[in-house]
């Protein structure tokens, strides 16, 4: 158990990775605003039956469950602000699902088992998922290399895990399918 004044300071240490959270899931930095304050106020509400060694992962499993309630809709759209972050511009195309595990994964570096608590998912569905992602990713590369029609890329940087379930970016070779 963990109290009020501990969830203070966990809540003020993460707000800024819980905001991107939500602008990566809602695409709109309103919305991302009103997701950490719902999760706010459920995370203070809820604090006795936060995990002591996983409370910020406990603040994305609130969020993340704010968001798939389909009663969660505020106010104006506002756009997100542009990000520098190439896996970030590219999770913009997918859908809810896949947008929120990859960016769990390779931008949190959140573990598979972590990602299937956050989620409420198995962590074989966070596999499939990011193997998904994967595919779809080097298939939107191989579109925009064809294109481009043969302007020299060499490869798309494409997110991958290694058998420790760390993040890695590895390079796809044009030969490789």
């Amino acid at each position: 158990m963990t109290d009020k004044a501990q969830i203070k300071a966990d809540l003020s240490r993460c707000l800024g990775r819980l905001w991107r959270f939500g602008a990566v899931l809602s695409l709109s930095s309103g919305l991302a605003e009103a997701l950490v304050q719902a999760t706010c106020i459920r995370g203070l509400e809820g604090s006795p039956h936060f995990d002591n060694c996983n409370v910020d992962y406990d603040f994305f499993a609130i969020l993340y469950s704010i968001w798939q309630k389909p009663a969660f809709i505020l106010g104006k759209d506002v756009a997100i602000p542009a990000m520098d972050d190439g896996i970030l511009r590219q999770l913009t195309a997918l859908s809810d699902a896949y947008r929120a595990t990859a960016y769990l994964a390779y931008v949190e570096h959140l573990s598979y088992a972590e990602i299937a608590k956050v989620l409420a998912i198995p962590v074989s569905t966070v596999r499939s998922r990011l193997t998904c992602v994967r595919v779809m990713l080097a298939e939107k590369d191989r579109n925009q290399r064809a294109s481009c029609q043969g302007e020299g890329s060499t490869g798309a940087l494409l997110p991958s895990r290694t058998s420790a379930g760390k993040a890695v970016v590895s390079q796809a070779h044009p030969g490789q399918r």
